[in-house]
């Protein structure tokens, strides 16, 4: 019996049989690419080349809005811890007793961790409101929250001067640093301050 492929259509493979051997058979079989099986959906090589093409797009869509997001997720997520560190310092400044300060910032810290997570912990909040006794003005601090973020901070915060806080910010925004690139950049700063 010989087996070979006839075209019926050019879509279409019919496998047709007739007398031969088994060497005539290997021969004579042509194997079908995938994308000209017969299907209900057309498939051609250009169109594989579109598809490729529109999944590499989506792809960089969705990367740039997921960048997106989590650049908004930070920003927002600073400007809470600015505004909890601010609310805090209102309340403690408002009844004007450093023990009731302590007592408040504590029983605080436990409840948002249970509710919120680590997050609130009681060296976090203090570290918010030290954010918002640093960067007093929330102005200032909407258009810097935009580009850099809580961690940012963290490091800009011991910082003794304004100026020095101000120009590092400047730097890390303009030279898209992570942390950890101005951390380093504060580390060789602080480096040649010693060697002179």
């Amino acid at each position: 019996m010989r087996r070979y492929w006839s075209s019926c259509s050019q879509r279409n493979r019919v496998l047709e049989t007739a007398d031969c051997n088994l060497a005539d058979i290997a021969t004579t079989i042509r194997i079908t690419p995938f994308y000209a099986l017969t299907t209900n959906i057309q498939f051609y090589p250009e169109n594989i080349m579109n598809t490729k093409l529109l999944v590499h797009d989506i792809s960089a869509l969705i990367e740039k809005n997921q960048q997106h997001v989590i650049k908004t997720a930070n920003s927002r997520l600073t400007i809470l811890f600015w505004q909890v560190g601010k609310r805090i310092n209102d309340e403690i400044l408002h009844n004007q007793r450093a023990q009731y300060g302590k007592h408040i910032i504590s029983q605080v810290a436990e409840a948002l961790s249970l509710k919120y997570g680590s997050n609130f912990t009681e060296k976090n909040l203090r570290r918010m409101m030290q954010f918002a006794v640093e960067y007093p003005d929330f102005q200032i601090v909407i258009p810097l929250a935009r580009q850099l973020t809580w961690s940012h901070f963290l490091l800009l915060i011991p910082l003794k001067s304004a100026e020095s806080k101000l120009h590092y910010a400047q730097h890390a925004m303009a030279n898209q640093w992570g942390k950890r690139e101005l951390k380093k950049q504060r580390e060789r700063l602080e480096i040649h301050r010693i060697q002179k």
